[in-house]
């Protein structure tokens, strides 16, 4: 943890996978309303899943630590179209090993009173994706 939470924050998550299926990893990191960064980490996941599954895993972490941190007010970001558009209900979840983890995400929103997710260009997305890719490196060579 770099700094307290706020109670407000700014979210941007990303899985990173080599292979498809592969070794997969999530960057995250989080900012204040002044754009300072409160957290950051990239961590390892685990080998044989795909790229959706570190795409949620990330979300999952990134929602796990806003309830830890008292947010009230979450806007995650990420370069996944699928899974923001899953998450806001625009796309049914069809895969049989994603379904598990987005009814673990619905749940862990029961816990946030106000959240917004947003897909935004993977250009924008830099910092995460990093982080994910950093961690990959460190366990798999």
């Amino acid at each position: 943890m770099i700094k307290p939470w706020t109670k407000k924050v700014f979210i941007y998550t990303d899985g990173a996978c080599r292979g498809n299926p592969g070794h997969c990893a999530l960057g995250i990191y989080v900012l204040n309303s002044n754009k300072e960064i409160l957290y950051e980490e990239g961590q390892y996941l685990e080998p044989d899943n795909t790229n959706n599954f570190a795409e949620y895993k990330a979300v999952i972490y990134a929602l796990e630590l806003s309830i830890k941190n008292k947010v009230e007010d979450m806007h995650l970001f990420s370069d996944s179209e699928l899974l923001i558009r899953q998450l806001n209900k625009e796309y049914k979840v069809k895969s049989p090993n994603i379904k598990p983890l987005f009814e673990t995400c619905k749940k862990l929103l029961t816990q946030i009173p106000k959240y917004t997710f947003e897909h935004i260009r993977r250009e924008k997305n830099s910092k995460a994706d990093a982080l994910a890719n950093e961690a990959l490196d460190k366990n798999t060579y």
